[in-house]
């Protein structure tokens, strides 16, 4: 046997997170490559036409986000009460 055996070495922090880092990386690629497929050709799609898809898809998410926040802040109107809306002042008496 050799001296300085590693097999029951404790992983020291630096390895603990290059290796997670790898495996966060390898897991992004997976989810990079996984096909993206329209609904109505059921295709997985590649290269130029799986970006523009994608594009599109962010984009209608984006403006269904917008249509939201802006209904959000849209006040409501108040309603009135009475015929015309017409108001009659009431006459002060001098004191």
């Amino acid at each position: 046997m050799g001296i300085g055996g590693k097999i029951n070495r404790p992983r020291t922090e630096l390895r603990k997170k290059l290796f997670k880092r790898r495996r966060e990386l390898a897991r992004g690629r997976r989810q990079k490559r996984r096909s993206v497929s329209v609904l109505s050709v059921s295709a997985p799609l590649w290269g130029k036409r799986r970006r523009k898809e994608l594009k599109r898809r962010r984009g209608a998410a984006k403006r269904a986000l917008e249509a939201a926040v802006i209904e959000e802040k849209k006040p409501e109107k108040e309603t009135r009460t009475g015929n015309d809306g017409d108001v009659e002042m009431a006459e002060v008496a001098p004191e």
